[in-house]
C-alpha cells in the first residue's frame, strides 16, 4: 500500500466496497428470506462473517482518517502555494 495514496482513489475504492456490500446484502436477503439480522447470522455458525466485518470496519476508519489526514494536507498545502498560509 502507498505511504500517501491518492484521495480520489481511495474514496473510489470505498464507495466501490461498500456497493458491493450492499450487493451482497441484497443478494443474501433474496436468497435467504432475511434482510440484516445478526441473530440469524450468530445462530447458524457465521462468526467468522462477524470477525471479517469488524476487521473492515477497523480498516475502514483508518481509511478514512487517512482521508481526512490527506485532505488536510492537501488544503495546506495550496493555501501555501497561494501565500495564504505561512509555514
Amino acid at each position: 500500500m502507498k505511504e500517501n495514496p491518492d484521495v480520489e482513489v481511495l474514496k473510489n475504492t470505498i464507495r466501490r466496497l461498500r456497493m458491493e456490500m450492499e450487493e451482497l446484502k441484497s443478494v443474501k436477503s433474496a436468497t435467504t428470506g432475511i434482510g440484516n439480522d445478526s441473530a440469524f447470522l450468530t445462530n447458524h455458525g457465521e462468526h467468522d462473517n462477524k470477525a471479517e466485518n469488524t476487521a473492515l470496519k477497523l480498516e475502514n476508519e483508518g481509511l478514512k482518517e487517512k482521508i481526512k489526514k490527506l485532505e488536510e494536507g492537501t488544503a495546506v498545502s495550496i493555501l501555501r502555494r497561494f501565500k495564504c498560509l505561512s509555514k
